[in-house]
């Protein structure tokens, strides 16, 4: 466990670097998906790489650590800021003791760079196996707002494809209004609805695709309603596929446990002792829900997941 004293000296050592900033900025932001979340992450550290004022390799490996654990209480939902955090401390394991400081901090600068890079890459990887799913005038149903998920629907555009796209709000944040005018940019057909009227447009739907921000053994986590929609799915015999980076994968022996609340004057701005306001913003649903996973690597049904997901390793770093 972190002493204060240690936290306090790395905090005046950051004093006035520019990428405090951003992790403040990190932290606010209710608005990006996962994915975007995590590029952010891997900026910051790209800009402690470049800033910090480390003596030697144990201490720039020991606010490696701690900013990595900072990304992470962040935004507790973002796996692949987890994961990124991991691959860059699990990296570092076989080049601690034999490069030099200035060589271990281009070594960090670099993997950070390189995450950023792979994570674009994987999103294109993703539209090339999920836009076969889309043929002519279909009618697609989708939530919040998922960058994997724009990635396919503009792929499809692309190939000409004629298509619509029914988008619900997704309050409190209305984050589907984003994803409908990302959309209707594009050229495409695009119906903005309320959540609750999901049900009501379902009969037309042909295809359901949504994204995720963390994909486990047993259940997938997405923005509140995604499970309506999968239950509405399942009762109407829709296709229901989700659409995710392989960096959103993560065991459930370290994933962050129980449900992220937003502020519950995002729901409501009255003031009432006699009510209790919650505001959730995530939701665990079922892989069996789900017809098949889209990664960059490929299609998943929901049984190859929990033997893909033992096959990786945290950090030792990160654990303790």
């Amino acid at each position: 466990m972190w002493q204060s004293s240690t936290s306090k000296i790395l905090l005046e050592s950051w004093a006035n670097m520019s990428f405090l900033k951003e992790l403040e900025e990190l932290k606010v932001d209710r608005i990006s998906g996962a994915s975007d979340l995590a590029r952010k992450a891997a900026e910051i550290l790209v800009g402690f790489s470049k800033e910090t004022k480390s003596p030697d390799n144990q201490r720039f490996l020991i606010e490696l650590t701690k900013l990595g654990k900072s990304l992470i209480a962040a935004q507790p939902e973002s796996v692949p800021i987890f994961n990124l955090v991991n691959s860059i401390l699990l990296a570092t394991e076989h080049v601690r003791e034999s490069l030099a400081l200035s060589d271990l901090r281009n070594f960090t600068y670099e993997k950070a760079q390189e995450f950023k890079s792979n994570s674009l890459k994987a999103l294109d990887r993703i539209a090339i196996w999920g836009m076969p799913l889309i043929e002519n005038n279909f009618k697609i149903m989708t939530i919040s707002n998922s960058t994997a998920v724009y990635y396919i629907l503009r792929k499809a555009k692309q190939g000409r494809t004629n298509f619509e796209v029914y988008v619900p709000e997704s309050r409190p944040v209305f984050e589907g209004r984003l994803l409908a005018k990302k959309l209707a940019d594009l050229g495409i057909s695009v119906h903005l609805i309320t959540d609750a009227s999901m049900g009501h447009f379902i009969g037309r739907i042909n295809l359901i695709l949504v994204g995720a921000d963390c994909i486990s053994e047993t259940t997938f986590t997405n923005k509140v309603g995604t499970w309506y929609l999968a239950l509405l799915a399942k009762e109407f015999k829709i296709p229901f596929f989700v659409a995710s980076e392989r960096s959103k994968f993560i065991s459930e022996l370290v994933r962050k446990k129980g449900s992220f609340f937003g502020n519950p004057q995002e729901v409501w701005e009255g003031n009432s002792d006699k009510i209790e306001i919650e505001n959730p913003y995530f939701e665990q649903i079922p892989l069996s829900y789900c017809k098949k996973f889209i990664t960059n690597d490929g299609f998943f049904v929901p049984s190859q997941i929990p033997k893909t997901i033992r096959k990786s390793r945290v950090s030792q770093d990160l654990l303790a």
